[in-house]
C-alpha cells in the first residue's frame, strides 16, 4: 500500500544482512575507536574520561549517519534493489557444516534401522615391551625445589592513586514548568518554615531546660535536654544554595551572611573571604 514495503528479517540472521549493522553500527565503532586513538596519541599520559566521549561519538556519529550511507545498507545487503549475488559461496560456507551434521544424523538413524551384519577377523595383537621412564627423578628434581615468591610479588595488582572526592547526587533533567515540579518546590518551602519554627520553640524549651537542670536536676531527665538540643542544631547545617540540612562543612559569605556547604559552593573549608553567586 502506497508503495510501502515493510520487510521482517529471519530471527537470528546473519549482520550482513541487516542494513544497520552494514551501514551504521560497524562504520561508528571503527570511526570511535580511531578517534580514542587519535586522541590518545595527541594527548599522552591522559585517558579517556566522560567529559571527551561526547565530542569523540559525535565526530563518528557525523562521519556515519548520512543518507548515502544508510541508503547502501540496504543496497550492500541486496534488499532493495534485490540482488541475490550480493553473496558468494564462501559466504554459506559456515552453513554448509550445520547441514552436513544434519545429514550425518540421518544416515544414522537409517543405519540402526536397518543394521547390516559384520564379521570381524581377530588381528594379531602387538606385543609392547615396557619402556623405562625418569619420571621418578623428574618428580623428585621438582619436588625439591621450593617456590615460595607470590604472584602479587612478582606482578603486584594496580592501585588507583586518584583522590576519592565526595560528591553530592546530581539532579535529574526536570521540566520546570510541570506541575509536580512547582508541587516539590511548595512542599520543601512549607518543610522548612515548619521546622524554622519547631526549632525556634524548642530554642526557648532547650533554654527551659537547662535551667532547670542546673536547678533541680531530677526535675527534667538528660533525654528532653539532648532533644532539644539535636532539634536546634540542625539549622545550623542549612545550606541556602541546596537548601538541604547536611552536616557537612561550611564556609559564610561576607555580604549576605548565609552559610553554604563548601561542595555546593565549590571552595575550601579554609576560605577566609567567601562572597556567594548571588553577591558577586
Amino acid at each position: 500500500m502506497h508503495g510501502i514495503v515493510l520487510l521482517q528479517l529471519p530471527g537470528h540472521t546473519t549482520n550482513r544482512l541487516q542494513p544497520l549493522d552494514v551501514s551504521f553500527f560497524k562504520p561508528v565503532e571503527s570511526y570511535f575507536s580511531q578517534g580514542i586513538e587519535t586522541f590518545l596519541r595527541s594527548n599522552p599520559g591522559n585517558t579517556v574520561t566522560q567529559y571527551n566521549m561526547t565530542g569523540l561519538l559525535s565526530d563518528a556519529y557525523a562521519k556515519t549517519a548520512s543518507i548515502s550511507n544508510i541508503m547502501g545498507g540496504f543496497k550492500r545487503t541486496g534488499i532493495w534493489p534485490v540482488d541475490r549475488t550480493v553473496f558468494s559461496d564462501a559466504d554459506f560456507i559456515a552453513a554448509s557444516a550445520l547441514l552436513e551434521n544434519d545429514s550425518e544424523t540421518a544416515r544414522e538413524d537409517l543405519g540402526a534401522i536397518n543394521p547390516r551384519e559384520t564379521t570381524i577377523e581377530p588381528e594379531d595383537e602387538a606385543t609392547e615391551r615396557p619402556v623405562k621412564s625418569n619420571s621418578t627423578e623428574l618428580n623428585n628434581n621438582c619436588n625439591s625445589t621450593d617456590l615460595n615468591t607470590s604472584i602479587e610479588e612478582i606482578y603486584p595488582l594496580p592501585e588507583n592513586k586518584g583522590n576519592a572526592k565526595k560528591r553530592k547526587l546530581s539532579q535529574p533533567a526536570v521540566i520546570l514548568s510541570s506541575t509536580p515540579y512547582k508541587d516539590e518546590l511548595e512542599s520543601k518551602r512549607n518543610q522548612r518554615q515548619n521546622s524554622i519554627k519547631k526549632v525556634k520553640k524548642n530554642l526557648g524549651l532547650s533554654s527551659t531546660f537547662l535551667f532547670e537542670a542546673r536547678d533541680d536536676q531530677s526535675s527534667t531527665s538528660k533525654s528532653d535536654v539532648v532533644n532539644a538540643q539535636i532539634e536546634y542544631d540542625t539549622t545550623e547545617w542549612y545550606c541556602h544554595i541546596c537548601e538541604e540540612n547536611i552536616i557537612e562543612d561550611m564556609v559564610k559569605c561576607m555580604k549576605c551572611e548565609k552559610w553554604a556547604h563548601t561542595s555546593c559552593a565549590g571552595t575550601k573549608k579554609q576560605i577566609k573571604k567567601y562572597v556567594c553567586e548571588n553577591c558577586k
